[in-house]
């Protein structure tokens, strides 16, 4: 009973303090997550779901693909030669084949967008276009788009973003480039390139496409002002080629990348393994300890009796084998138990045990005469149970040499 009420108490008390923890986990404020990712799903300060939600908005009556395969896969499940890739992310590292697939998508008619911070140098070096990687963080403190037909002129600040932001370098300026914006230093920070029947669109402020930028004031007429560039075609939109993509979509990995359900996981862990811990041992009622009858030859010899109320000619017989059984294991003997030669080897042992015997063999002589021996049964058990003490039977078994 108290073990039971031990484990409940256990049980309860663990209960409660796992509730509390999920309590004090789901109202903790959580710290703001400032890494880069990009994906349209992410609800994170450098997420794109508000420009994901919102892109039919900024290119009305247009097909908008999402892919997530590689620029070298995804282009052959397509049919649109001229469709515009738009490619942002912080980095844009594609390998040389997907790189070479590219150019050839550009080749044939089809349109790029990529908003990067940073690109390969296999991309620069194929391409032509070189950049020059900022080692100040807030070098630049406006973006000013250039008049034209598709936008008007108008200053966005960025001073907030402490990012170590790319211009084009001076080298490549003399290219076959057109500029859309410039920086507050006067650097080339949005521009595109002419390659074979297409053309290739270079923005340097990926951030600026993200939840966080969005938000602000201005933040979707920028948005809209750098895309309103891109002809019309239908969209496809990068999900591969970004920082905060998962590599292995699994229910695990998804319990895993939400806060709430991670503590859920381990705390259901923890309870497995304490409950293996509690309950490893199978569980049984206390076992009784049953003491063995003592010994006693009177016990024996009563219970038989009770078991041979009806024939006491029989009590008489067993009585005597028992007695003959006994005696003959332990002193050795052959032959009749009441010969003179063993009855001697009593004497020479114990002279008191010799006189009970003698009195032993009178009284079975006497007993096996009687039809109903009665108190005479009783006292020749009692007899033979004197003698076994008094022969020391009852303690240990002894062996004649």
């Amino acid at each position: 009973m108290n073990r039971f009420f031990n484990n409940k108490v256990l049980y309860l008390a663990s209960g409660m303090l796992i509730i509390l923890l999920l309590i004090l986990n789901s109202t903790r404020p959580s710290a703001t997550d400032w890494r880069f990712d990009f994906t349209s799903g992410s609800t994170l300060p450098y997420g794109c779901e508000i420009i994901e939600n919102n892109l039919p908005y900024v290119f009305p009556d247009q097909r908008i693909q999402y892919s997530y395969k590689t620029i070298y896969e995804f282009p052959g499940d397509t049919s649109d030669s001229d469709a515009a890739f738009i490619f942002v992310n912080d980095v844009f590292e594609p390998d040389e084949f997907d790189t070479d697939r590219l150019l050839r998508h550009l080749e044939s008619g089809g349109i790029v967008f990529i908003s990067a911070f940073e690109f390969s140098k296999d991309f620069q070096d194929k391409t032509g276009i070189r950049f020059t990687p900022s080692f100040q963080f807030s070098q630049w403190d406006y973006i000013t788009f250039v008049d034209s037909g598709k936008s008007t002129p108008g200053n966005y600040s960025v001073s907030k973003f402490n990012y170590p932001l790319s211009s084009l370098s001076g080298e490549a300026e003399a290219g076959n480039l057109e500029i859309y914006a410039k920086n507050d230093l006067g650097e080339h920070v949005y521009f595109s390139k002419i390659f074979g029947k297409g053309k290739l669109y270079i923005h340097l402020f990926p951030i600026g496409f993200t939840n966080y930028y969005m938000t602000e004031k201005d933040g979707y007429d920028f948005a809209y002002k750098s895309f309103a560039y891109l002809p019309v075609s239908n969209i496809i939109w990068d999900e591969y080629y970004k920082s905060g993509r998962m590599m292995v979509k699994t229910p695990l990995r998804f319990i895993l990348s939400e806060p709430r359900l991670a503590w859920a996981y381990y705390i259901l862990l923890i309870s497995a393994v304490l409950f293996i811990f509690l309950h490893g041992r199978r569980e049984q009622r206390i076992i009784p300890v049953i003491k063995p009858f003592i010994n006693s030859t009177l016990e024996f010899y009563k219970q038989t009796a009770l078991l041979r109320k009806k024939g006491n000619k029989d009590s008489i017989v067993i009585l005597f084998d028992a007695f003959s059984a006994r005696v003959i294991s332990y002193y050795r003997m052959s032959g009749d138990i009441f010969a003179k030669e063993n009855i001697l080897l009593i004497d020479a042992d114990n002279i008191q045990s010799g006189i009970l015997y003698r009195q032993i063999e009178k009284d079975f002589e006497a007993v096996r005469k009687m039809e109903k021996p009665g108190d005479a049964l009783s006292g020749l058990i009692t007899k033979i149970d004197n003698f076994y003490k008094l022969t020391g039977m009852y303690a240990k078994r002894r062996y004649r040499i």
